[in-house]
């Protein structure tokens, strides 16, 4: 008797556990052949929030104008802003996602989402020199409907040291 109890509660544990390594399956392979993203930029207007299906989208072109800035010398505590152009030089529509500073120190956002043939995008790269000495490099990446996929930005500036007070 305690036998047949055991043996249907360890088949019921089985047949639950089994259903359940299904369901997590069949939901990562949904997942992954769809290929939806969200439109996660900061400021894109209309499309903020916008659900887009990537499969099948046609690969474009694009130039980014200029790919480096160089602050030079700056004094600390300081915002310092950059304006890069991300032009699209293909044929088909431009699109971006998935922009990403590469510290707290740095923000990045857009003033949209999409770009067609010919059109730009604007990303603005800020960097806050607080707490910051010498040499900063900061960069921002993105992905984009292009044969190569990643691309980055950058900043770089030289902070200068703060005069120490005497105590």
């Amino acid at each position: 008797m305690k036998r047949n109890l055991f043996v249907r509660i360890c088949s019921v544990v089985c047949v639950l556990t089994l259903s359940w390594a299904i369901v997590n399956v069949v939901r990562f392979f949904r997942s992954k052949s769809s290929e939806r993203v969200i439109v996660d930029n900061n400021n894109a207007s209309s499309e903020e929030g916008q659900i887009i299906d990537i499969r099948g989208m046609a690969p474009t072109n694009l130039e980014i104008i200029p790919e480096v800035i160089d602050f030079g010398t700056v004094v600390p505590d300081t915002v310092l802003e950059a304006k890069f152009s991300i032009l699209n030089t293909g044929s088909e529509l431009l699109y971006l996602q998935r922009l990403k500073a590469d510290c707290i120190c740095t923000s990045a956002e857009t003033d949209k989402a999409f770009a067609s043939p010919g059109d730009s995008i604007i990303v603005t790269l800020k960097l806050n020199t607080k707490d910051k000495e010498g040499n900063t490099v900061v960069y921002a990446t993105f992905m984009a409907n292009t044969t190569m996929v990643l691309h980055k930005i950058r900043m770089r500036a030289k902070v200068q040291e703060e005069s120490r007070k005497a105590l």
